[in-house]
């Protein structure tokens, strides 16, 4: 029998490019993910060059939209930092893209 709280768990799949770009983002020896990890405990799980996040929807969808912009910086030729995935996190939780796009195109 499946609680109420096991049936509002949403699981999205986040796919990288290939596994240089996973690794880009997820960092070596997955040092950025336990970062990310430390925002979102039990919620991420990275197999080669795909990521699956599981919670509740809105949860899933910050932690995917975090992926994807991680993956933005990245092609824009940045290395990310632990303070970039931190930023970055903060941003998003704030609601404020905008200005991270500008601060991260204005470092180029």
């Amino acid at each position: 029998m499946q609680s109420v709280h096991e049936t509002d768990i949403t699981e999205k799949r986040f796919q990288f490019t290939d596994i240089t770009e996973a690794l880009a983002v997820l960092g070596r020896h997955d040092e950025n993910l336990r970062i990310i990890n430390s925002y979102f405990p039990d919620k991420i799980t990275a197999r080669g060059d795909e990521v699956v996040i599981r919670g509740d929807e809105q949860e899933t969808g910050l932690i995917f939209n975090l992926f994807e912009e991680l993956r933005y910086l990245c092609r824009l030729g940045n290395t990310l930092s632990a303070h970039d995935i931190k930023y970055t996190i903060r941003m998003l939780k704030d609601k404020k893209l905008e200005s991270l796009h500008r601060m991260f195109g204005d470092t180029i």
